[in-house]
């Protein structure tokens, strides 16, 4: 089993024309080899699949989330911060657990952002906590901020499905915003 994080198919064809202008490799076809044996893979035939499965941009991300919906009530449109925020942390179709709360923290007092982001991200942990409450458990059902280390409680986990790639919320959130999103710690 391969334990490294795959670049998405477009990551990887650019890693490998750069590895071949390098100049060490006579073909492309040569680079993506050696470049698939440095991932854990035989070939570039092998990885080829994993590349595919993994979503490379914003909007593949956001339009592959999936709230719950029951007859009569549909789940709400979420904007491109929101859904981002939710599939980075959660994946595209999260699920709570029944008996279990996840606990995480995240001290923003040790993290060199500005106070702006610091508060942007706050409100982004509080607005997120509401969304479709109504068909499912809120994502936090505890946000605690104690003078900047914040402490949560969610009946999901954020495991972070897509990597920490910071590609996928460029342009949806500042580097700041993206550092602190990916500072989540599970306790």
């Amino acid at each position: 089993m391969n334990n490294k994080i795959l670049p998405s198919l477009d990551e990887f064809k650019l890693q490998a024309k750069e590895l071949k202008k390098s100049g060490n490799y006579s073909s492309l076809g040569l680079a993506q080899k050696v470049l698939a044996q440095k991932y854990g893979y035989s070939s570039y035939q092998a990885i080829l699949p994993n590349l595919k499965a993994i979503v490379s941009s914003n909007n593949e991300l956001i339009e592959g989330l999936e709230l719950p919906s029951v007859q009569g009530f549909k789940p709400p449109q979420l904007g491109s911060q929101f859904a981002s925020f939710i599939a980075i942390c959660f994946g595209h179709t999260p699920k709570p657990e029944k008996d279990i709360l996840y606990e995480y923290k995240i001290n923003t007092n040790n993290i060199p952002v500005n106070q702006k982001a610091k508060d942007f991200f706050y409100t982004l942990l509080l607005k997120t906590a509401d969304i479709n409450r109504m068909l499912q458990p809120s994502f936090f059902q505890l946000i605690d901020n104690n003078m900047g280390e914040l402490y949560l409680k969610a009946p999901y986990e954020i495991t972070y499905p897509f990597g920490k790639n910071r590609d996928l919320l460029r342009g949806v959130f500042n580097e700041e915003v993206i550092t602190l999103i990916f500072n989540i710690k599970k306790i």
